[in-house]
């Protein structure tokens, strides 16, 4: 192959496509998806319900209930729509904040530790 052919095979060459990201809503970026019956996910519900009272509105971490989803696997929540599949793959409870993803059953402390170092280090608590 002729260098002239080289050349004009590296311009010409398609760039290579974009990875696909899932696209969330800044006023969608902080969940917890949880379930009834889920002892995990009660834990954290009171969590982010105490930590929200310090948060002001437009950063509250939005609670979802994917009861339906985790039953009969209707998406009935926007969010469940794109992260259905990881929620099966990981399980409940499922807090997304601010891109970092933490699922499963960690204990209390662990868990308001995690939160309340996130929210710190970004100087949201009042």
């Amino acid at each position: 192959m002729s260098l002239s052919n080289i050349i004009k095979s590296i311009f010409t060459k398609e760039p290579p496509k974009p990875v696909k990201k899932v696209y969330v809503a800044e006023s969608q970026r902080r969940f917890l998806i949880t379930r009834q019956g889920c002892p995990y996910c009660a834990k954290w519900t009171g969590i982010i319900s105490r930590i929200n009272t310090k948060l002001e509105p437009s950063r509250m971490i939005h609670l979802i209930d994917a009861t339906l989803f985790y039953k009969f696997g209707i998406p009935d929540h926007p969010i469940l729509e794109r992260f259905g599949k990881q929620i099966e793959d990981t399980g409940f409870p499922y807090l997304y904040i601010d891109g970092i993803l933490r699922s499963g059953a960690f204990l209390k402390e662990e868990n308001e530790g995690f939160l309340l170092g996130i929210l710190s280090a970004k100087g949201e608590l009042t």
